[in-house]
């Protein structure tokens, strides 16, 4: 197998965002870029120099719609597969749009999806009050904690005591499977977006917390677009407040040692 260079998997990962937007455009599906990918879209007009990921945001109702499609294979998907938990393809509270030609080694994981990738996350009601919130982010964390550690390589790790913890937790945390975290995960999701709100937000996979997360939902439904690799793609309006929210003064570069990349290697056959 052939070893990809950084630009050629990244354009790797471009060609399956641009499949992506093609399936959207055919089934009327709204997606917005979201997280670091926005973040260089914004900032870089593409990828921070130093990730290597795409993230997309489908509000929850469309989200639903999408799965059906593939479900009833409505949808051509050509040299790529999507992977989720609904048909059992997937242990992740979100989907993955896989890229069936392109494999990756990640350092610090093992098992799971193996296929480079682009995470589809689905956007739903979020608590309003800041107490709930903090309910749900805690609640939240524990069980993503939980599946982000069921896969770690033992003896691995960015430290002495992250190598050593592993062999500590991860044992107990095998004694589930995997789809029992996420489906608590989405058990969560469930309780607090089955009334609507006035925000909204990826509770699913919240990596910052549910209070930063969190738009206005009047303000996410509306669009406006962002440049990213040459291509433009759609976001949320309010795309500022949401980054400002994330990352403060988000178009300052961080200091170098905090430009951490993914650790993945990319093959094709």
């Amino acid at each position: 197998m052939k070893k990809l260079s950084t630009e050629e998997y990244k354009q790797r990962l471009i060609n399956t965002l641009l499949q992506f937007q093609k399936i959207c455009d055919e089934k009327n599906i709204p997606f917005y870029l979201a997280g670091g990918t926005l973040l260089g879209a914004v900032r870089h007009k593409g990828f921070i120099p130093w990730d290597d990921d795409i993230d997309v945001f489908v509000f929850r109702e469309d989200y639903n719609r999408l799965v059906n499609y593939l479900k009833n294979g409505d949808i051509e998907t050509g040299d790529y597969t999507f992977a989720y938990i609904e048909n059992g393809s997937s242990f992740y509270p979100f989907m993955k749009m896989l890229d069936n030609k392109a494999f990756i080694d990640r350092k610090y994981t093992e098992g799971g999806i193996v296929n480079l990738w682009i995470d589809v996350l689905p956007v739903d009601y979020l608590p309003e009050s800041d107490s709930d919130a903090d309910e749900y982010n805690k609640k939240l964390q524990k069980q993503r904690t939980y599946l982000r550690l069921y896969y770690a390589k033992l003896g691995e790790g960015k430290n002495l005591i992250r190598k050593l913890a592993k062999f500590v937790v991860v044992p107990f945390i095998k004694l589930k499977k995997p789809e029992e975290y996420s489906k608590n995960i989405l058990k969560l999701a469930e309780k607090y977006s089955s009334k609507p709100s006035k925000y909204v937000g990826c509770g699913v996979w919240s990596v910052y917390g549910i209070k930063k997360e969190r738009m206005l939902k009047e303000e996410f439904d509306k669009e406006t677009e962002v440049e990213f690799e040459g291509y433009k793609f759609k976001t949320m309006s309010c795309w500022d407040k949401y980054l400002t929210n994330l990352y403060g003064n988000y178009m300052e570069l961080p200091p170098v040692d905090k430009r951490v990349t993914h650790d993945i290697e990319v093959y094709v056959e």
